[in-house]
């Protein structure tokens, strides 16, 4: 499967500092597969996984030698290691805490041997832990954005085509990519379902690995959660029913009598470190960065992959193809988490959200250099009413509209829901 990822992976592997590499990103998002493909760029890959193999973190309790455990490793697998040549691979690297720091020595010590690790729940390691700070690089990795969707379903020349630019997609394009769109929202971006799709077609064995998914998600929580365990599995059981309200922010007391943002703050950011959640928080008025005027304790939550989401909330493919009067606030939930994943897929870190008594704009984006207002819309048929009170309050010229609507341009800009990584490229260069 083609991954936007390689490209960078690529950039690493020929830049002369090529310090120690961790990939990170929830569970399953397909980071062992695109490091065994950058692999194949090497004249030897050699892959040690700390989940599979427990052998392994006997190498490093002796002592954080790199030459030793390079040796030792070279007899372990029957394999030479050869700085330039050999790409060696650390899956699940967050069960061997010593691996870890000893990436500060292989990057002062055999600085030319490409070291590349993969781990889905660093984020929630023990503090114990040693880590190599300014001593690697890190990437993330997200759940397969619309555009690897769509390629892995053979449209190649489609997905070129809508990152060349919006503006030019009319019928019968537009028409096309909003199927495909919907097929993704069933799907989701989960390479081991995205690839049974490809294959199949078949909407019973989507759901059946999505619900296995789910439930792996769940295990992580009795293994490594320790006494936030039902803490964790109630917020994250819960995100469905909250996107289908029309206040979509995360409301404590449903959880705890008198409930306070603190009495949740290590669970919820527990299931951000374990990449399973983007928590985008409220923001009191315009401003750039628009962290500057985050309001404490008050954001929402959505889930790392959308089909995820439709899989834990239970609802039918059908309900993607149906403009029933009492979907639209499940489905307008829905799209504004699928445009959460994507814009953090395609670089925007951090998101926002402002709310003003009645009227709320639903994602605050720092872009380019300046704050845009964006509107997620469901339909084709909407009131603007909060974005343009926002505009006019703070005198902001730049909004963004998506939805399902063709491209436009007049005082806003109307973006489709496939168009989003050319959105978020115009807006940041």
């Amino acid at each position: 499967m083609w991954r936007q990822i390689y490209g960078e992976l690529l950039d690493w592997k020929n830049s002369a500092e090529h310090r120690p590499l961790i990939l990170v990103g929830v569970r399953q998002c397909g980071k062992t597969y695109i490091l065994k493909e950058l692999g194949k760029e090497f004249d030897e890959c050699v892959y040690l996984n700390f989940e599979r193999e427990h052998n392994l973190n006997a190498l490093f309790e002796t002592d954080l030698d790199p030459e030793r455990i390079i040796r030792d490793i070279e007899l372990l697998k029957s394999v030479k290691i050869e700085p330039g040549r050999t790409l060696l691979i650390f899956d699940e690297i967050q069960n061997c805490s010593n691996a870890i720091t000893s990436l500060k020595y292989f990057c002062e010590e055999i600085p030319k041997l490409h070291v590349a690790c993969a781990g889905s729940l660093l984020g929630v390691m023990k503090s114990s832990t040693s880590y190599p700070v300014g001593k690697v690089c890190h990437m993330e990795l997200y759940p397969m954005s619309f555009i690897e969707f769509i390629v892995a379903e053979g449209k190649d020349k489609l997905a070129e085509f809508i990152t060349t630019g919006a503006d030019g997609i009319r019928e019968p394009f537009h028409s096309v990519l909003l199927r495909l769109l919907r097929d993704y929202c069933i799907v989701g971006g989960m390479p081991k379902v995205v690839d049974s799709w490809t294959q199949e077609h078949n909407i019973l064995k989507v759901d059946s690995l999505q619900k296995e998914l789910l439930k792996d998600y769940e295990n992580d929580f009795a293994k490594h959660g320790g006494n936030m365990i039902e803490t964790l599995t109630a917020i994250w059981t819960s995100l469905p029913s909250f996107l289908s309200r029309e206040n979509r922010r995360f409301i404590f007391k449903e959880f705890k009598k008198n409930g306070r943002a603190i009495d949740f703050r290590d669970p919820v950011q527990w299931l951000v470190n374990a990449h399973l959640v983007h928590k985008v928080d409220q923001i009191k008025k315009h401003a750039y960065p628009p962290s500057t005027e985050d309001k404490d304790g008050l954001y929402k939550l959505y889930m790392c992959d959308i089909g995820l989401l439709r899989a834990m909330a239970g609802h039918p493919a059908r309900i993607m193809l149906t403009e029933q009067d009492d979907t639209h606030l499940y489905k307008g939930g829905m799209y504004e988490n699928l445009v959460v994943c994507e814009m953090r897929a395609y670089g925007i870190d951090r998101l926002f959200y402002w709310r003003d008594g009645k009227y709320e704009v639903d994602i605050i984006a720092p872009m380019g250099g300046r704050t845009v207002p964006i509107e997620v819309k469901s339909g084709t048929d909407f009131s603007l009413k909060s974005l343009n009170v926002y505009l006019e309050r703070y005198d902001v010229k730049t909004s963004e509209v998506i939805s399902m609507r063709p491209y436009q341009k007049s005082e806003k800009e109307f973006v489709p829901f496939y168009s989003i990584e050319w959105m978020v490229r115009r807006n940041r260069d």
